[in-house]
């Protein structure tokens, strides 16, 4: 996750203060001023942000729409203490991130400290084992399932393309398999496993340039000079079979 902008309302010495982050990869961030002038303060609503993505994720849509910090994260703070000139009492850190929006809310009075996400978080990493889980009842490939997650804001832009650049500088195993013939084509196979809808929906990615050519010919497992001619046999195909 990409933080954009921190916001911070009644905490620490700042009444309200709007600090833009740098986008850059290789920006290095460094933070000078006197003392008490709230440098410390800035790192601690950094730790509280970082905390209340924690939660966030367990956060439940339609249950609950705010849940407490972890303790780990909160046991040594003196909530009251953290209110603007220790008079205020409540205080907001607003973390706005690529794609969404996370609040933390201090109270002094009941020694609170909850987080409000605007929306799930979305993962910053799929590991193959949680890929595996998503897409062996489909009998699709990881290509597939990596692609699909990107095309649903589920992960972050270029994970399809960071996870394929992982599985090609891994050393290649093969397993052997029984096949057993059906009487069917190979594209007809093919459309069996995959599906004509989820067929469909790679072409259009193809299309749109969110995937080469060669990466869907890949998981198609087919030849690239063949990949248009089975599109256009897939559509006449499900066309043929609607009507």
């Amino acid at each position: 996750m990409r933080l954009r902008r921190l916001i911070l309302d009644g905490f620490g010495p700042f009444r309200h203060y709007e600090f833009d982050l740098p986008e850059e990869d290789t920006a290095c961030l460094l933070l000078t001023g006197k003392n008490n002038q709230g440098k410390s303060t800035l790192i601690q609503a950094l730790r509280l942000l970082h905390g209340a993505t924690k939660v966030a994720r367990r956060i439940v849509t339609g249950r609950s729409s705010e849940g407490d910090l972890l303790r780990r994260d909160t046991e040594d703070l003196d909530v009251p203490r953290l209110m603007h000139d220790y008079e205020a009492s409540k205080a907001t850190i607003v973390g706005e991130f690529v794609g969404f929006r996370l609040e933390v809310r201090l109270d002094a009075e009941t020694g609170r400290i909850t987080c409000v996400p605007s929306r799930r978080i979305p993962r910053d990493t799929w590991s193959d084992y949680m890929l595996d889980k998503v897409r062996l009842p489909f009998g699709a490939s990881r290509h597939v399932v990596a692609l699909l997650l990107e095309q649903l804001d589920l992960v972050p832009k270029g994970f399809y393309a960071s996870k394929r650049a992982i599985w090609e500088q891994r050393q290649p195993y093969f397993r052997a398999t029984t096949v057993r013939r059906t009487g069917h084509t190979k594209r007809q196979r093919r459309l069996t496993a995959l599906g004509a809808p989820l067929i469909s929906l790679l072409s259009q990615a193809h299309e749109n340039g969110a995937m080469s050519k060669l990466d869907l010919a890949e998981v198609l497992d087919m030849k690239v000079e063949q990949v248009e001619d089975f599109g256009s046999w897939v559509r006449d195909e499900w066309r043929r079979q609607g009507d």
